[in-house]
């Protein structure tokens, strides 16, 4: 396996320090909804409420990511990541002992929602890489990113149900208060963050939505995203009709191991086509890799079933992330990446809702065997309007840790 197309991205000075404060910074994104919903479920009883506090808190992320990116693309990372961190600290901290004085379910839903402004850490990791590589390298790196956004979904709620059970349920938010402050400053304090600069934007004729490759690729992270969130349903729910309801988590953590896997073999080869023409390819591959898992006559079938269900992810988010930087208009490229964070929530949530649905009726076989549907339009939609994905020809830098624009890594390591 080629894993030499690394190694110049890994001798990167201060990348490998880039990349572990913002997996610090993010992990509580893996656990924070899991921390909510045990915290208000505790407190109020009611799995009804403690799904609106989830719901409050998904409804805030999104309505900020983007203005928060496009503040970062104006006035640089640190002066709205540190901000926004100490913000989502203090309202964590305060939901946490609301829920222990027996706060109201209104007042724990409305704590909940001060929590959904994040600190936008992966957009900005993304707008530096995308500043640092270009062409193949830059698919590597985007590869990296996508397994170092894997650890977090695979590891977070581990660290909530160990900080629930050791401590009760307030404390997977208490911990959360501490490391997404702590790696915000983290990150914020690396070389590479320190030094990154956005290219000046005409802001004239909107943000970054005013380009149809990124509202293309907008619609289609939303869709992408029904299959994804559609996926831990229908597992859940196969696991429960197994009479295995708690190894829910097994099965999903498979689905990321594959998908990790996935992204370390895409990101160690050096592609013939171009994004624009692998994506929709690897979308329809994302699309047939969730159909054998509804065949799965067990939950011991099902294991090997969803890490091949996984595979394809984290190159199509790969390819995603890839385009996105090629395609946002200059000085935009924070605020593109943000929008996904828009995207996402709405397609996962989604797609929980209606594999929901169809779990309790047909069953969760069925739900499974759908699963494929949300990524499969997003892959024709993309081959409808592919050229919409053509790079604009006065697309410029995306921002540089210097200051002088995308010269590629191999000037910036030697």
């Amino acid at each position: 396996m080629a894993l030499a197309a690394y190694r110049p991205i890994l001798r990167t000075p201060g990348l490998k320090g880039l990349m572990a404060a913002s997996t610090v910074a993010r992990m509580p994104v893996g656990f924070e909804t899991l921390g909510i919903v045990l915290l208000v479920r505790a407190a109020t009883g009611s799995f009804a409420l403690a799904g609106a506090a989830a719901a409050a808190m998904f409804a805030v992320a999104a309505l900020t990511s983007a203005p928060l990116g496009r503040l970062i693309d104006r006035f640089g990372q640190i002066r709205v990541l540190v901000p926004a961190a100490a913000w989502h600290a203090v309202a964590l901290i305060a939901l946490a002992v609301a829920g222990t004085l027996d706060a109201s379910a209104g007042g724990l839903i409305a704590l909940s929602a001060l929590t959904g402004v994040l600190p936008p850490i992966s957009s900005c990791q993304r707008a530096i890489l995308a500043s640092l590589y270009s062409g193949p390298q830059l698919q590597s790196a985007y590869a990296l990113e996508s397994i170092v956004q894997e650890a977090v979904f695979t590891g977070g709620p581990l660290i909530a149900t160990i900080a629930a059970a050791a401590a009760g349920p307030s404390a997977a938010l208490y911990v959360a208060a501490v490391l997404s402050p702590a790696g915000t400053l983290w990150f914020t304090q690396t070389r590479l963050s320190r030094a990154w600069r956005g290219a000046h934007a005409d802001r004239r004729g909107g943000g970054a939505m005013r380009t149809p490759g990124v509202r293309l690729m907008f619609v289609f992270a939303i869709l992408a995203a029904v299959s994804f969130g559609g996926f831990e349903v229908a597992v859940t729910a196969f696991a429960r009709e197994q009479g295995s309801p708690n190894t829910a988590g097994l099965f999903l953590a498979s689905w990321a191991i594959g998908s990790a896997v996935g992204g370390l073999l895409y990101g160690a080869r050096t592609w013939r086509n171009a994004p624009d023409v692998q994506i929709s390819r690897v979308a329809l591959v994302c699309a047939v890799g969730f159909v054998p898992a509804a065949a799965a006559p067990n939950l011991w079938v099902l294991a090997p079933m969803a890490a091949i269900a996984g595979l394809a992810i984290a190159p199509l988010l790969s390819l995603v992330y890839t385009l996105i930087g090629e395609l946002a208009p200059a000085g935009m490229v924070t605020e593109a990446f943000a929008w996904l964070n828009v995207a996402f929530p709405i397609g996962i949530g989604a797609g929980a809702a209606l594999s929901g649905v169809v779990a309790d009726g047909p069953g969760a076989r069925t739900a499974i065997a759908l699963t494929s549907i949300g990524v499969g339009l997003g892959a024709l939609a993309l081959i409808r309007w592919t050229a919409a994905l053509t790079r604009p020809p006065a697309a410029a830098a995306t921002g540089s840790p210097d200051g002088d624009g995308d010269d590629g890594v191999a000037e910036r390591v030697s």
